[in-house]
């Protein structure tokens, strides 16, 4: 009826998503073709390659940026690839350029993730502590601090930030998991056979813990 009605072929293409990824990726960018100030269905073409291919996706970003340079989701997408790369510095500063266009809890995580890559701990403490200060809802975040503490000898810290995460996700299997070897490598092995029992409670099929439970 209308060959160049966009909307029709956008939600065709969230259709397709469950059904073709190929045919979801023409009607995006048959979308885009259409509607060229609208740079969300390049967002989802380079979220379907990410499945099955980081450089065409890192090549969608890269195209969503040279249309507008100011797009800090692509940059904190990039910065993901680079760090699922091995490439933390490149990650970091990508991370970075993106917190400078907008402060996102999210990124400030993966910031610090990178920075606990590059052994800066300090730094990477601190952004934790920003991402929570900005969103504290987040468990992982609370969990990632955990472990940096941990790594720094600081029991009580490490458990505590593991407690929290479990305050805010019951369920969260590694944060029990990891609270217990924290407890194990303070020779609270009682406790850290609790803190297991949990993780299998939360997660029947999580091999990390029955691992544990066998060391403990």
């Amino acid at each position: 009826i209308d060959s160049i009605f966009f909307q029709a072929y956008l939600s065709r293409a969230k259709c397709y998503e469950k059904l073709d990824e190929k045919l979801a990726i023409a009607d995006y960018l048959k979308t885009f073709l259409l509607d060229s100030t609208n740079l969300l269905p390049l967002y989802s073409v380079a979220s379907l390659y990410l499945k099955t291919d980081k450089a065409l996706a890192e090549e969608m970003y890269m195209t969503i940026l040279s249309l507008n340079i100011n797009e800090y989701k692509a940059l904190s997408q990039l910065g993901i690839i680079a760090f699922t790369n091995d490439k933390f510095e490149d990650a970091k500063h990508l991370f970075t350029q993106s917190l400078e266009m907008n402060t996102n809890a999210y990124v400030l995580n993966d910031r610090a993730s990178c920075y606990r890559k590059l052994d800066k701990l300090d730094l990477a403490i601190n952004d934790y502590l920003a991402a929570i200060a900005l969103n504290t809802d987040l468990p992982f975040i609370y969990s990632n601090l955990a472990s940096i503490y941990a790594k720094q000898g600081e029991t009580d810290k490490a458990l505590s930030y593991y407690d929290l995460a479990i305050l805010k996700d019951a369920n969260y299997a590694l944060a029990y998991n990891n609270k217990a070897s924290v407890l194990f490598s303070e020779k609270e092995f009682e406790k850290a056979k609790i803190e297991i029992d949990r993780a299998l409670v939360a997660d029947t099929k999580y091999a990390p813990a029955f691992n544990n439970r066998g060391v403990i």
